[in-house]
């Protein structure tokens, strides 16, 4: 199935396999739930309150989802949301290339943390292998980027943002589990960020 050139007033869910989207605006978040072979290209997603990319094997295992160029922006979080750009819950084969995810400065609802992370590689639903981060621009959150557990992760030229609360990156992963990590940097003064 595609869509594209579309416009989305609430957030969609795919279970199917096959998925394309492309040049949509999106309001309020993708789902991929269970879904083989997913591309997501040049595609804006805003205004969301829990996650704008919520990817994850709760139905059957997600694999080979390529994201590439998508604009993911203002988060609008409920008290206790911990909104995340993208949260990934078991996925083998992720390929996100040149996107831009920008969650804002950091921000509190009703007195309670409503930021989670720009990316969130959370270990669940199997845990997520085969992933392939390149040339992004990662801002917001608590952290900017969480990593989590699982084989053969790449992170290769992506740039960070200056409004991560607690930090850049938080990485949990095993020894080994990161095989590339390369041309990291932080956007405004090109200072490595190791992890």
């Amino acid at each position: 199935m595609t869509i594209r050139n579309s416009k989305f007033a609430s957030g969609i869910l795919f279970n199917g396999d096959n998925v394309r989207l492309e040049n949509n605006d999106i309001v309020d978040g993708i789902s991929l739930s269970g879904t083989a072979t997913a591309v997501i290209d040049r595609n804006e997603i805003r205004d969301y309150g829990a996650d704008g990319m919520h990817i994850t094997s709760d139905s059957g295992q997600v694999s080979n989802v390529t994201v590439t160029n998508n604009f993911i922006r203002s988060p609008i979080p409920e008290p206790g949301a911990h909104a995340d750009g993208v949260q990934v819950r078991g996925v083998n084969g992720l390929t996100f290339t040149n996107n831009a995810i920008d969650m804002g400065v950091w921000k509190q609802v009703a007195g309670q943390d409503a930021l989670n992370a720009a990316i969130f590689l959370e270990d669940a639903n199997g845990g997520n292998s085969n992933i392939t981060l390149n040339g992004n621009y990662l801002n917001g959150g608590g952290y900017i980027l969480r990593i989590g557990v699982g084989p053969n992760q790449q992170y290769i030229n992506n740039r960070f943002g200056p409004d991560g609360r607690y930090g850049v990156v938080h990485n949990i992963a095993k020894p080994g589990n990161i095989t590339v990590n390369s041309g990291n940097v932080m956007d405004l003064t090109n200072q490595p960020v190791t992890f």
